[in-house]
């Protein structure tokens, strides 16, 4: 006879790996069903320094499960187009919402998740070292990686990444302008005068960039943005990141799901990677207790 409980084996050790077991355990699943990959590794400079923007929906969600990170609130989205007059705002208080959104950095998210899992008894439990096989029981990815059959989508872009320093305080905007080579954004972060870039252009124009000295860089993104937040400044070492969208093609077989990035990675200006990848857990936790 099939166990009714089996084992749920969690391969990942990140943010939506996390939010799985902690949901999971929330939703009345037994912690000895719960088994976590354990990954002692350092974070990559370029992930550790990640900025992730949250929907009201995710933060809510994050908040069931973890004491949420340092985060700046998005209060209002403004959206512009080069070279046309005009612009869409979009406002929390429209929406009647406390605000639209929050953006953290990926490092301080994940020790949040980490400090709740440890708390509740789940990186105590007996788990599984990276690269050894799993046990019976049902298995869960949530890796981060779609695997080799996933369906791929190659936008032959690049984004930019960077924290920028402002010379005005608008702290609660987060601004997207569509440019003529891709959008380009700049996001709140909890220090004042502290903003996200994220600026999305061909792979050559994105690594060109990213080598300039950071006065000609600056000077680049101001002739590029504008001046709604009066001078900008680069306030930290460059990333590029390709723009790619990855989708598995199968998110279910036999007793394996596939969920956030392992089931899809999306194009980071729409925001939607992390978002999704919580609401993956979190249903996937409901359906299994």
């Amino acid at each position: 006879m099939a166990d009714a409980h089996p084992v749920i084996q969690v391969t990942g050790s990140g943010p939506v790996a996390l939010a799985f077991a902690l949901f999971a355990l929330r939703q009345g699943v037994d912690r000895g069903r719960l088994r976590l990959e354990r990954r002692d590794e350092l974070l990559p400079a370029a992930l550790a320094a990640r900025q992730l923007a949250l929907s009201l929906g995710s933060w809510q969600l994050l908040q069931r499960i973890a004491r949420p990170p340092a985060a700046a609130p998005i209060a209002t989205v403004d959206v512009s187009v080069t070279g046309h007059a005009g612009r869409t705002r979009i406002s929390a208080a429209q929406m009647g919402a406390p605000a639209l959104g929050y953006v953290v950095r990926y490092a301080p998210l994940l020790e949040a998740l980490r400090d709740a899992a440890r708390e509740a008894g789940l990186l105590d439990a007996p788990g599984r070292d990276a690269g050894e096989a799993p046990s019976a029981g049902l298995r869960i990815h949530a890796e981060g990686d779609a695997g080799e059959d996933a369906s791929v989508l190659d936008f032959d872009q690049a984004a930019l990444l960077a924290e920028v320093e402002a010379e005005l305080a608008h702290g609660t905007t987060a601004w997207e302008c569509f440019t003529r080579e891709g959008p380009l954004a700049l996001l709140p972060l909890p220090e004042p005068r502290r903003y996200s870039l994220v600026w999305c252009a061909s792979p050559a124009q994105s690594r060109r960039r990213a080598a300039l000295d950071p006065a000609a860089l600056a000077a680049e993104l101001q002739d590029a943005f504008g001046w709604p937040l009066g001078r900008l400044a680069i306030a930290s070492p460059c990333f590029v990141a390709p723009m790619v969208r990855r989708t598995r093609r199968e998110v279910v077989r036999g007793e394996e799901a596939w969920i956030g990035n392992a089931a899809q990675a999306l194009h980071p200006v729409a925001g939607q990677g992390l978002n999704l990848g919580l609401r993956d857990a979190f249903e996937l936790s409901r359906s299994l207790a």
